[in-house]
């Protein structure tokens, strides 16, 4: 790929300009369709004025005028890498300052204004807002110039207010504003932190975390349920947990929340084939939604229950359907014994035998139920069947847990049934039995949800597998991490906290990492080719006219760092211990990659190895699944959420330029892949795989007597140590006085070809002037 100039360098001049909006529940919910295609509805201020849609206040409209805000020092700082603070997921701090000059409180006022006319009757301060920026320019004549693909010069910033801070001058007024992206909301203490102790049990990782009866969704959402039954909140938020394998917004989007049609039908009872109660229950309550639409029920909850009733005669789906379709007329009393949890009876109306005695598990059930199905949105129906659509799943939500009945882990507590004998006309209660395929899993009270995710995904057969899978043709490996999104649900019903109810949507994607990521330092180095030729973007700072972008730079090596490495080589463990483990070597256990090297290199900087019992994503509560695999995939997984803590680390300064600006991931939108460092709109790509650029230094040794220029080394060689190729680790972008710049955390990737051969790092052998014009060898 060829290597990108930043596209603000066409301009003789140019500008950035600021919009602050306020979002409807629509525009959050659906960013393809609205503010990213149009302007916003309402409209707070414009730097430089003009803003289309502006909300005006009572005072405006008496004096007939539009008063102007003013918007100065933002800065966006984002983490864009997996690291040891927000583990898989991203991170971004969004500051700003607002001024208003004359008046006092006006710009407070046209929030609330905002927010109100957006649909936000609660908190103001806690509706979403959009704060969107774009790159104006001019030739050398001072005429405006006009760009092939504006979409490059513009980014959008749905945030979530978090601070607010207010100082009145003589002047007039200025307002500190910090926020984060509006879908972060996900990832806060108050919402991801588990309020209990948590039991969930499954087979498959979509069955433990989303599917199951005793899936962690069902889990959260049961008790979502409970506090608002318990009059603690006024509309139960909801949970949704999906591994989808597209993950633009745009592809499919199916968060419409005035869509009427029949995607709030979901599969929400247990992945296993087959019927028993819970199959058929579960097929009649989909199919009894379906029913109850076409003959025009809405109460979804009436024709899901009378959906449930008729699926157990008729064999599931057909029977729910035709359940749906008689509108519920016969089943008030289930519906009345339903409300109040009289589970026994409920169960009785069902079966048909009076006084009959719930299933064990029947209550499990109906949580699940009532979790998943009766309270849920439009939105939240949607993202749930398309979570649970068998044809939408990536291969780590397909991944199970257990290849053999002798794998270790805690099985679920042995479960007794009932079996009705027609002839004694009775409940018996069969044989106890132990699933060979289901697993429980125990977290205490304020493990976080995200912590739990990737728990249980290193668990699974699909993580331990990571040795087996092969790196694609540029050294990549699938790995994976967690994106949120946070919808609010349609209504004017607000919670305690004075916001609405809203839909946590945990998205678990998968993630490419460089095969080098866990190569033993030791090693030979991997090919980095792909890498570099994959580089969208090229910095160097050789004392030529071909530095045009770097201000400033700051290099770091840190020869204290070491890479962990088990200390029983993955040996001593449960399944070893009873001789059931697969065959694995201690080399296996530090390496991803295979080297036709014999030979040992030296590391660019003091590499050290250390032996550890375990890593950082141990912790609090698991499954008790242990084995020389599932070490090996912790081990990867943790040298991947370190990887911002390298040998060498360079902070680069840099003149503003887009690319580095991304939106993707802020708010609900996710933009498509234009190839492996890039999106569709020119911007950094961080959500799919780790992002490289390339920065070469090359500096002179003293000044040339002879000559009066600069002089080099005969060989014109750069730094080879500190040039070569980058992981971008951190952005912080800053907008302050007309003057746009950018710092970037980088880290180097180890054991590159240039550490130990004399070719240069770039995209080819260049030759360079010095400052007397003679050409350099």
């Amino acid at each position: 790929m060829a290597i990108k100039k930043n596209p603000l360098h066409q301009f003789a001049s140019y500008n950035y300009i600021f919009e602050l909006s306020c979002l409807s529940f629509d525009e959050i919910a659906k960013p393809d369709e609205t503010y990213r295609s149009s302007s916003p509805q309402n409209v707070i201020f414009r730097s430089g004025g003009g803003a289309e849609n502006k909300v005006t206040t009572i005072y405006e409209d008496a004096i007939g005028a539009k008063l102007e805000y003013y918007v100065d020092d933002v800065s966006v700082e984002s983490l864009v890498v997996p690291n040891s603070k927000t583990r898989t997921t991203n991170a971004t701090h969004i500051e700003f300052t607002v001024y208003e000059p004359y008046s006092m409180g006006l710009f407070l006022q046209t929030l609330q204004l905002a927010a109100v006319n957006s649909g936000h009757v609660g908190n103001y301060i806690k509706a979403p807002f959009n704060l969107s920026v774009q790159f104006v320019g001019y030739d050398d004549d001072g005429d405006p110039l006009v760009v092939d693909d504006g979409r490059n010069l513009q980014r959008h910033f749905p945030i979530y207010i978090t601070n607010v801070e207010f100082n009145v001058t003589a002047g007039g007024c200025t307002y500190r504003v910090e926020g984060i992206p509006w879908n972060e909301q996900a990832v806060l203490d108050s919402v991801n932190e588990a309020k209990t102790d948590i039991s969930i049990a499954g087979s498959t990782i979509v069955e433990v975390l989303q599917s199951g009866e005793r899936s962690l969704a069902t889990v959260i959402n049961g008790r979502f349920e409970e506090l608002r039954k318990a009059n603690l909140s006024k509309e139960a938020d909801e949970l949704v947990i999906s591994f989808p394998e597209e993950i633009a917004s745009g592809y499919g989007n199916p968060n419409a929340e005035d869509d009427d049609s029949d995607q709030g039908a979901t599969t929400t009872g247990s992945s296993k084939k087959g019927g028993g109660i819970f199959g058929k229950v579960v097929a009649g309550a989909v199919g009894g939604i379906i029913g109850g639409a076409l003959s025009g029920n809405r109460n979804i909850g009436e024709a899901a229950l009378g959906g449930a009733i008729g699926g157990l005669g008729l064999g599931g789906g057909a029977g729910g359907l035709l359940g749906g379709l008689a509108g519920g007329s016969s089943i008030g009393g289930l519906l009345t014994a339903f409300k109040n949890g009289d589970v026994n009876a409920l169960f009785s109306g069902i079966s048909g035998f009076l006084g009959a005695q719930a299933p064990q598990n029947f209550e499990a059930f109906v949580s699940m139920i009532t979790g998943q199905v009766f309270t849920r949105s439009n939105i939240g129906d949607s993202l749930t069947a398309r979570a649970q659509d068998p044809d939408s799943l990536n291969p780590v939500g397909r991944g199970g847990f257990i290849k053999s009945f002798n794998d270790g882990g805690t099985p679920p507590f042995a479960e007794t049934g009932l079996i009705y004998d027609k002839n004694s006309k009775t409940f018996t209660r069969s044989k106890s039995t132990v699933s060979n395929d289901t697993r429980v899993w125990q977290f205490p009270s304020g493990s976080k949800i995200t912590r739990m995710i990737e728990k249980v995904i290193l668990d699974s057969n699909w993580a331990q597998d990571i040795l087996d899978r092969a790196p694609d043709e540029d050294g990549m490996v699938d790995w994976f991490r967690v994106e949120c999104e946070t919808y609010l649900k349609p209504g004017l019903e607000v919670q305690n906290s004075g916001e609405g109810a809203k839909v946590y949507h945990y998205k678990v994607i998968k993630y490419q990492v460089h095969s080098s990521t866990l190569q033993n330092p030791k090693q030979a180095p991997s090919s980095y080719s792909s890498l570099f030729d994959n580089a969208v973007k090229e910095y160097n700072y050789i004392y030529t006219g071909e530095n045009k972008d770097i201000i400033d730079f700051d290099i770091q090596l840190n020869s204290s760092y070491f890479v962990a490495n088990l200390a029983d080589a993955g040996q001593s463990n449960i399944e070893r211990q009873y001789d059931n483990a697969d065959s694995i070597t201690a080399a296996d256990s530090d390496t991803l990659t295979e080297t036709d090297s014999d030979g040992v290199i030296s590391a660019s900087g003091s590499t050290t190895t250390t032996d550890v019992i375990y890593t950082s994503s141990a912790g609090g509560g698991g499954s008790g699944l242990d084995g020389n695999k599932r070490r090996v995939a912790q081990l990867f997984h943790d040298a991947i959420i370190n990887s911002s803590v390298d040998l060498i680390q360079l902070e680069l300064e840099i003149l503003g330029d887009p690319y580095f600006i991304f939106d993707s991931g802020m708010g609900n939108y996710t933009s498509f892949a234009s190839s492996q460092n890039e999106t569709s709109e020119g911007s950094i790509e961080v959500q799919r795989s780790q992002c490289h650029i390339i920065v070469n230094f090359r500096t002179p040794i003293d000044y040339n007597e002879e000559t009066g220029g600069m002089h080099y080394p005969e060989d014109t060689i750069p730094v080879a140590a500190f040039s070569g190729l980058y992981m971008v680790t951190t952005l912080v972008n800053s907008f302050s006085g007309g003057r746009f710049q950018q710092r970037l955390t980088l880290t180097r990737k180890r054991n590159q070809e240039s550490d130990t051969t004399e070719d240069l790092t770039g995209t080819g052998n260049v030759k360079y002037e010095d400052t007397s014009g003679t050409t350099l060898p």
